[in-house]
């Protein structure tokens, strides 16, 4: 499967249970990928848009129905409690031939505002 990745936030820090939540999201939705989808590609973004980060992850694999599979399995339900925990929202649009998880959290800054890497 090829994948992409990319992101705007260069070694910046959050508060560690918006790093956690932003992981776990494109991890549950690339397991997901690897397991139902189908998929030759995946995307993954993820961007700063000033008061929160969007984590984009995109496939072009089979597609399947957003609602019914939130009602069938855990992992859905679990993706839309993670974003909510942390303040942020998840939205899923699929059909065959494009799959996108879009999550976004709020910036919580670590120690009053988003760090570069070894500052202090």
């Amino acid at each position: 499967m090829h994948t992409q990745f990319s992101s705007d936030i260069e070694r910046m820090r959050f508060a560690p249970e918006c790093e956690v939540a932003l992981f776990r999201l494109a991890q549950e939705a690339v397991n997901n990928i690897v397991r139902h989808s189908q998929a030759t590609k995946v995307t993954l973004a993820v961007k700063n848009l000033g008061n929160e980060v969007l984590l984009t992850v995109e496939d072009n694999g089979c597609g399947f129905d957003p609602a019914r599979a939130r009602q069938r399995g855990m992992g859905l339900q679990n993706m839309h409690e993670r974003a909510a925990a942390v303040g942020g929202t998840l939205r899923i649009v699929s059909h065959p031939g494009l799959t996108r998880v879009e999550a976004r959290v709020p910036i919580r800054p670590e120690g009053g505002g988003p760090r570069k890497l070894g500052a202090v």
